[in-house]
């Protein structure tokens, strides 16, 4: 997961997830705001919805916006690990 701020000037940034894997684009958002923590957990939570898998472990940088996303994703760890 990470965040294309080329067009940033233009308004426009996008931030996408890939599986590094099968290289398959899992999501691709783009907005006026992309780094914002609230809406990359929003998306990934909507990817998790959508798919109905949740993954065993994500790749992200250590970028202002993604401690909520790594919460939920250690959330989802310790729910599963219980049952």
């Amino acid at each position: 997961m990470d965040g294309y701020d080329k067009f940033r000037n233009y308004g426009i940034e996008i931030y996408g997830a890939i599986n590094a894997y099968s290289r398959r684009i899992i999501w691709l958002y783009v907005s006026n705001s992309n780094r914002t923590q609230v809406s990359m957990v929003r998306q990934f939570l909507l990817a998790v919805e959508t798919v109905g898998v949740c993954l065993k472990f994500i790749r992200i940088d250590r970028g202002k916006e993604t401690p909520i996303l790594a919460d939920a994703q250690y959330s989802f760890y310790t729910k599963h690990r219980r049952a």
